[in-house]
């Protein structure tokens, strides 16, 4: 060989066709792989973060209500009464009636009196079966309840300071349109269960004009529901919240099935149910220590689906007539309550009619009940 000449260079091998192919196939399937695991993941994220804002209204209301119905009172104090359970006067008597000031009253023994009242049951006992708000007819569901709280709220200026001012509240669900559309707009109205809130101004508080012994002890909340549905007194609190349940109990270290506070869920400070020897209800101007508050709530979607109707779709959302009636406790270790029964069923009507929905559930403790058993 020639030492000018070039020498043969061995040819590098390359890919053959069917290699490029496997490895093309390989490629395309880690990276359908990666995109699948993507795709999955965040539609997981969506979905999540979607019922997440879906229901946030709902648990911000819910945490509104419940940290108000903490703040509960009736300031009661004693009194004095006679052998017959009535008072002095100017007071509810034994027959359900007010009295004048009595000269002749002789004093027997001390009662709990109190001019505040601490009221809740089913919202159609409460409320009314229907009830007309503005120029808009509404129907409660479930159930209510309303008190007096120290919030605050004037509606003079002057009083701003007054942070310990009493204002009358409340918490209900009712079926109707939205009347909180301006008028110049046409509209159709849209029909929804929704959770209210009553917050009447301290200024306008009129449970001390309807005090034990009136005629409608409720007036003091029933008159100006029915009278005004507006921004500032009773509003809507959420929409699409279709049960409230309101259960008083006593702590849990004093609770038991034979000395439940109420078998139907109702509570009513003004009762007082007195027998001679034996004295007023336990409950007669006290408040519950304990609440047991439940909220369901369904997304808009859902609540699109049970159409426009002015009548409450009641059916279709498990809300039968005897559910969330009876308050009764286990007899037996492990067996579930009526109000998880009642919630069970709920929840079932519910899915097998594929709405969405979300149960709140929480105890609060009344700050000011200074509960007694005598």
């Amino acid at each position: 060989m020639s030492p000018f000449s070039t020498p043969n260079l061995r040819k590098t091998a390359g890919f053959t066709l069917v290699e490029m192919m496997v490895a093309t196939v390989i490629l395309v399937l880690i990276v359908g792989i990666i995109f699948g695991i993507t795709q999955t993941t965040s539609n997981m994220w969506k979905n999540t973060t979607g019922k997440v804002e879906v229901f946030r209204s709902a648990r911000a209301a819910f945490e509104t209500m419940t940290r108000t119905i903490s703040q509960a009172t009736l300031n009661t104090y004693y009194d004095y009464i006679d052998s017959s359970g009535n008072f002095r006067g100017s007071g509810m008597t034994t027959s359900g009636t007010t009295s004048a000031i009595n000269t002749t009253f002789v004093p027997s023994s001390y009662a709990r009196q109190s001019d505040l009242h601490f009221i809740c049951g089913q919202g159609a006992t409460l409320l009314g079966a229907t009830f007309s708000s503005g120029s808009a007819t509404y129907t409660p569901v479930s159930q209510a309840i309303f008190f007096q709280a120290p919030l605050g709220q004037t509606l003079n200026s002057s009083y701003s300071s007054l942070d310990k001012l009493l204002n009358a509240c409340g918490f209900y669900v009712a079926y109707g349109p939205d009347n909180t559309a301006p008028g110049f707009i046409p509209t159709t109205p849209r029909y929804r269960y929704r959770l209210m809130q009553f917050t009447q101004a301290a200024d306008s508080n009129m449970v001390y004009t309807t005090a034990a012994g009136a005629t409608n002890q409720n007036s003091w909340f029933t008159t100006p529901i029915a009278t005004t549905y507006d921004a500032t007194s009773n509003f809507v609190l959420a929409d699409n919240v279709i049960a409230l349940v309101v259960w008083p109990k006593l702590s849990a270290g004093d609770q038991t099935a034979s000395n439940a506070l109420t078998t139907d869920y109702s509570y009513d400070s003004r009762k007082a149910g007195f027998v001679s020897g034996t004295g007023f209800l336990k409950t007669f101007n006290q408040l519950p220590p304990v609440l047991q508050v439940t909220m369901v709530a369904i997304d808009e979607v859902s609540a699109a689906k049970l159409g426009n109707s002015s009548t409450p779709p009641n059916a279709k959302v498990g809300l039968t007539s005897t559910i969330f009636t009876s308050a009764t406790y286990p007899t037996t270790a492990g067996q579930l309550n009526q109000l998880q029964t009642d919630l069970a069923a709920m929840e079932t009507t519910l899915a097998a009619n594929h709405l969405n929905y979300r149960v709140f559930q929480t105890e609060v403790a009344i700050r000011g009940s200074k509960w007694t058993s005598n």
